[in-house]
């Protein structure tokens, strides 16, 4: 089965992009300052364990190997396909966010394991379905776009505009009315207070909250 990854990425904004297996070889990009940060040990299991393999992650508070658990970017493309839309997102890419720039913060680490619990809840649950995988799939590029902003853009571009986040709000809203368990509901919480501090800041104030 084909491991590749869902990119609800820019964790530090919204759901994180994450791969669901490590064996691709990841291109570099992006010269993000990580100098004035000190970076924490990789752990791809914050909050349920610790490992430094990219291959681990948190499932249901277990840090588990990534075979054994949901692969969302596998059930998104599976719907995609069922409803004739082009699954046209950057593997490659997003290998390379998860593992270049979200790893080295501690904030970064914690949406690596958001992505995998809420993901695993988004498709455990049916909440992308043919209804509206075209706009799930606008606002993947939505992130990508946003992240390039942070790693790339200038010092007064706006990582988070309003419009951005109204969008992503309307994601987490998803999950919100899906009545999640306490655990989900408290990230989607950190998520959505996480994106009211980012709103209309620029590169180098968020930066500065790193």
């Amino acid at each position: 089965m084909k491991k590749q990854i869902l990119n609800l990425t820019f964790l530090f904004t919204l759901l994180s992009i994450i791969s669901c297996s490590q064996n691709e070889t990841s291109p570099k990009k992006g010269t993000f300052d990580f100098s004035s940060i000190t970076r924490p040990e990789p752990n791809y299991c914050k909050g349920c364990g610790n490992s430094q393999i990219a291959e681990d992650k948190c499932i249901d508070g277990v840090c588990m190997e990534e075979s054994l658990g949901i692969c969302p970017e596998d059930e998104t493309e599976a719907v995609a396909d069922a409803a004739n839309v082009t699954y046209d997102l950057s593997e490659p890419l997003a290998y390379e966010i998860r593992d270049s720039f979200m790893i080295n913060s501690n904030k970064g680490q914690e949406y690596i394991t958001y992505f995998y619990e809420v993901g695993s809840y988004i498709y455990n649950n049916n909440l992308i379905d043919a209804t509206n995988i075209v706009d799930f799939l606008a606002f993947a590029h939505m992130i990508y776009d946003q992240t390039d902003v942070l790693r790339n853009g200038s010092s007064t571009d706006i990582v988070v505009n309003s419009a951005f986040r109204t969008e992503a709000l309307l994601w987490t809203g998803l999950v919100t009315s899906s009545s999640p368990p306490p655990y989900i509901a408290n990230m989607i919480t950190t998520i959505e207070a996480d994106l009211v501090v980012l709103e209309n800041k620029t590169k180098s104030q968020v930066e500065a909250l790193l």
